[in-house]
């Protein structure tokens, strides 16, 4: 199914774009000729059965030579073609879009089985040695969640509230933990905008965080492109 145009299906990075021409209009930019999506599969934070992946939001490239470039900014890049995006006409647009979505969730879902049989067979010694640093004394940390449904159970516990600033103290607490504890969800994304976006923000967030923890991948972008549309009004 997944057609390598760059890197090796067996020794996959976690790290993969998938581009297609455009024939027709562009829906990003209408005058640009190639589509792309980036995915990151995180080997940190997988585990038997669960392997965290993130897809960002499409990009659009002029032509073949400017996704090029943007590609040799990661020489990490697994790279994948897949079928043409043919602009369809407006009533069909929905059903278009649709397919392609579905299609877009079954490769990344290919791609997570390349990363789980690589992740199953074992990674060989990398020679890395990390050097601990002395802690400085500090005061004792309040209670934290130490699951990803634990986590967004008291992160939706505190979006039910009023919106009070116990409420929202609680939920910067989660974030700030959920960075360091589950790097796999953009939590660091959600603190940053929290400000300007509030709790309505928050709530889109956490949907796609329960998306992503059940690999409803199609949902998660899905929901990704109504948090870029909120982010940006």
């Amino acid at each position: 199914m997944l057609q390598f145009e760059s890197g090796n299906p067996e020794k996959p990075s976690g790290n993969l774009l998938v581009y297609c021409e455009v024939r027709g209009e562009n829906p990003i930019e209408p005058e640009d000729g190639v589509l792309a999506c980036h995915i990151a599969v995180s080997f940190v934070g997988a585990q038997e059965s669960n392997f965290p992946v993130v897809i960002f939001p499409p990009i659009s490239a002029a032509d073949l030579s400017e996704l090029e470039t943007l590609a040799a900014r990661d020489d990490r890049l697994d790279i994948v073609r897949t079928e043409d995006y043919i602009a369809p006409a407006e009533e069909e647009r929905e059903d278009y879009m649709r397919r392609r979505m579905e299609q877009l969730n079954e490769l990344v879902l290919a791609y997570v089985e390349l990363c789980r049989k690589r992740f199953a067979a074992g990674a060989p010694p990398s020679g890395r040695r990390l050097r601990a640093l002395p802690s400085p004394p500090s005061a004792p940390e309040p209670q934290t969640p130490n699951s990803e449904s634990r986590l967004f159970e008291e992160m939706e516990q505190a979006l039910s509230g009023s919106g009070d600033s116990a409420s929202r103290d609680r939920l910067d607490s989660l974030l700030r933990h959920a960075m360091q504890r589950f790097p796999q969800f953009d939590t660091g994304n959600l603190l940053r905008d929290l400000k300007a976006g509030g709790l309505d923000l928050a709530r889109l967030y956490l949907k796609k965080f329960r998306a992503i923890q059940a690999e409803r991948y199609e949902e998660a972008a899905s929901l990704q492109s109504d948090i870029q549309k909120f982010v940006s009004r």
